[in-house]
């Protein structure tokens, strides 16, 4: 008995001990199940004192101070939104407790960032703590370390010409940056800002977007700031020194920075356009739409129309580095996107040819415009407007002298695109439209003459209407000889028969059916084109019709004014059924790269407006067009005659300025049996007559151009004094296959070319 009774008070005593022992295993586990527990809730909620707490200062633990500041360094410069703990649990290895888990920082900024932490649980005294560990903060990280962010620049998309010429390309650049890691907290912006100034000219404006762009900088924990780029290599040793000197300054050849050139300099100009840092506005638009602020943006021409196809898409690496700037890992990469190439339907021959026309035959004296286009498909082959500028001057930005000399200079305007802004009276170059709707209303036939011989007056140079019209008489500049049908006086230009012809139509069906027709051709509507166009106008506001300014609207006068697109787009009416063509500038987008190139868009053959002028009526017009140039002595294009070719014109005149000084001379011409629609305006002096326009269209049609030995008078038919119009005088600074594997990847002959090269002499 008394041995049961032993055996029972020993199992007691053992159960209480075991007992006592799990009470003990227990509330030691549940020690540190409430430390992780704080810790996580506490880093979760981004209470950076509270989690120190759980910290074990001593050893290499840094001070409260220290460590709430680290872990906020590294929120802010990620731009961490949150932070979750997961996947909790204590590991025991060889007897030691740690506290194993898993970090996400969740940043808006670059997505993402997860780490495991594993930290070991210490005892001190009677309580459970966590041994410090600088990667609990950030993988890899010490006290001291910084957070750099890389941009990866895509390419942005290159332009070529239908058969393959590189003429907006990418060139790498070196920059010249401000590192705010060198710079450390204490730079002072101004003074490095004026130090820079001096080695690298910089303009006051420059000077201020530097600072803006620094203090950005500083506040949202970017690395470095641009300064100025070179082109790759560039840089001397001596400049590199001047500007390594300056606290804080560096040269990035780290990270590829690319530079907008255009081989051709002037040549182009009006139809590349050219890029751009973006402004405020852009720079919010495109930072939404995950781009960065280097990138470079389209602000003119072909690199403003198509940006969001030629935009590169920016690739981002975010850095960890030590304090001698050393990468220590790579916390988050993104690759860049290229942008889309675009290839025009301009003939690189052609284009080069006009502008070397362009400039020998005017010079300095005169301004001008050249458009060639395939007449059967509406594809712009050439189009110059001169005086142009070297484009490349536009890239990093000018200064405001510069400015007003490309906006200016002398009132030729350089940077002025007048192929598709300048507004100008047709002058002649509207009389087949006019004889085209009186001949299909009934009003006139071709053989039709003008019946009022008894009217003419001033030598039969002047017609008044019968008597009504003596102080505004409708002119013309010689008697039309031959007889006043409609064939002779449109080979002859005269105005005072398409007056009459447009008055007899008003008179039999009313003066709306020739303002509908104008209308209907386009006319008050800006032409669809791949450049932005100014808009054409019929009339100014709340003018009334009158018989006397309907007269001066048939031969091209009045209150209408065209740009030159317009006006070769509505001669493609002639050789296209009728139908007016849309213009196209751009011919294939690509996306790709030489390996991978692939077409993404490829423009067609368009019809912008239907005439409703019958077959019938057009050959009838083409007649008189013929005899513009093989008619008789008096044709006003009989200067473009070459034996073997059928070649159709009509040439025009108007008055230019208030003081009737100069005027706008015209030519429009094509071959019957060729492809090719040429229109050459001219702005000069009103004695000059502007003969050269005739040269130009030769050599734009043919490509062989000789010298006439000959010297014809050329005198067309002049402006009615009362109306004359001029380009706006103020410009607001603001192939159907791919480029050839080599241009695409940038390797194209022409990448060679000077960056302030003329034109090439092409004989």
């Amino acid at each position: 008995m008394q041995s049961k009774r032993k055996y029972i008070f020993l199992s007691a005593l053992i159960l209480a001990m075991l007992l006592c022992a799990a009470g003990c295993k227990s509330s030691e586990t549940d020690k540190i199940q409430t430390l992780e527990t704080d810790f996580a809730v506490a880093v979760s909620n981004m209470k950076f004192d509270k989690a120190y707490e759980c910290i074990a200062a001593y050893g290499d633990a840094p001070d409260k101070e220290q460590f709430v500041e680290d872990y906020q360094y590294i929120i802010d410069a990620l731009e961490i939104s949150s932070i979750s703990i997961s996947d909790i649990h204590t590991s025991v290895v060889a007897g030691t407790s740690y506290f194993a888990y898993t970090v996400t920082y969740k940043s808006e900024k670059i997505g993402d960032i997860t780490f495991d932490c594993n930290p070991r649980i210490v005892l001190n005294g009677d309580k459970y703590y966590l041994q410090y560990d600088p990667e609990m903060i950030l993988e890899n990280y010490e006290s001291g370390d910084k957070i750099k962010y890389i941009t990866l620049p895509g390419q942005r998309g290159e332009i070529f010409t239908s058969d393959g010429t590189l003429i907006a390309q990418n060139t790498y650049a070196d920059t010249v940056c401000i590192s705010l890691v060198e710079a450390g907290d204490n730079l002072d912006i101004d003074t490095t800002v004026s130090s820079l100034a001096s080695i690298l000219s910089l303009s006051d404006t420059e000077q201020e977007k530097i600072k803006t762009a620094y203090a950005s900088a500083v506040e949202n924990n970017y690395a470095v700031v641009s300064v100025k780029a070179f082109s790759h290599g560039s840089i001397s040793d001596e400049l590199e020194a001047q500007l390594t000197a300056i606290k804080g300054v560096t040269i990035d050849t780290d990270s590829v920075t690319y530079q907008r050139y255009y081989p051709y300099g002037t040549i182009y100009a009006h139809v590349t356009g050219y890029t751009g840092q973006p402004d405020e506005e852009t720079l919010k638009k495109l930072t939404d739409e995950g781009y960065s602020s280097s990138s470079v943006v389209g602000k003119t021409g072909i690199e403003s129309a198509y940006n969001d196809k030629m935009l590169a898409k920016d690739g981002m690496r975010v850095v960890l580095i030590n304090s001698d700037g050393g990468v220590k890992s790579v916390l988050y990469e993104k690759a860049a996107e290229d942008g889309q190439d675009v290839v025009l339907t301009i003939d690189d021959e052609l284009q080069q040819r006009a502008y070397y026309q362009m400039e020998t035959q005017l010079k300095d004296t005169q301004t001008g415009v050249v458009i060639v286009m395939n007449k059967n498909t509406g594809e712009v082959l050439s189009q110059v407007s001169y005086p142009s500028y070297n484009v490349n001057d536009m890239f990093f930005g000018v200064s405001e002298e510069k400015w007003k000399e490309l906006s200016d200079e002398d009132g030729k305007l350089p940077i002025y695109n007048r192929v598709t802004q300048g507004l100008y009276i047709p002058g002649s170059l509207l009389k087949p439209f006019t004889a085209s709707i009186c001949i299909e209303k009934g009003a006139i036939t071709k053989d039709s003459v003008f019946p009022y011989e008894s009217e003419l007056v001033n030598d039969k140079l002047s017609w008044t209407r019968g008597g009504t019209w003596t102080n505004y008489p409708i002119t013309r500049n010689e008697v039309t000889y031959g007889g006043m049908d409609m064939i002779n006086c449109l080979a002859n230009s005269d105005n005072i028969y398409f007056a009459w012809a447009a008055l007899k139509l008003s008179d039999e069906q009313g003066a709306s059916v020739f303002k509908d027709f104008l209308s209907g051709i386009g006319t008050g509507e800006a032409v669809p084109y791949d450049l932005s166009t100014a808009t054409s106008q019929l009339l100014n506001e709340d003018t009334t019709l009158s018989d006397r300014l309907l007269a001066d609207m048939a031969f091209g006068q009045g209150e209408l004014l065209y740009t030159p697109l317009q006006i070769i787009t509505m001669y493609t009416m002639f050789s296209n059924d009728g139908d007016i063509l849309q213009p196209r500038l751009v011919d294939s987008i690509y996306q790709g790269d030489a390996q991978n190139y692939e077409q993404t868009y490829k423009s067609q053959r368009t019809v912008w407006k239907q005439s409703g002028i019958s077959l019938s009526t057009m050959e009838d017009v083409m007649e008189g067009l013929r005899e513009v140039v093989y008619g008789s002595d008096n044709s006003t294009a009989k200067a473009l005659r070459i034996d073997g070719q059928k070649i159709v014109a009509k040439t025009g005149t108007a008055l230019k300025g208030s003081d009737k000084t100069e005027t706008n001379s015209w030519v429009v011409a094509f071959q019957e049996d060729g492809d090719k629609l040429v229109l050459v305006l001219i702005e000069g002096p009103r004695e000059t007559g502007n003969p050269a326009k005739f040269d130009i269209a030769r050599e734009m049609l043919l490509g062989t151009y000789e010298q006439q030995d000959e010297t014809s008078d050329n005198s067309e038919e002049s402006a009615s004094p009362s109306e004359s119009a001029s380009p706006s005088e103020s410009a607001a600074p603001s192939a159907s296959a791919s480029p050839s594997a080599s241009a695409a990847s940038g390797a194209s002959a022409s990448a060679s070319a000077s960056s302030g090269a003329s034109a090439v002499r092409i004989q």
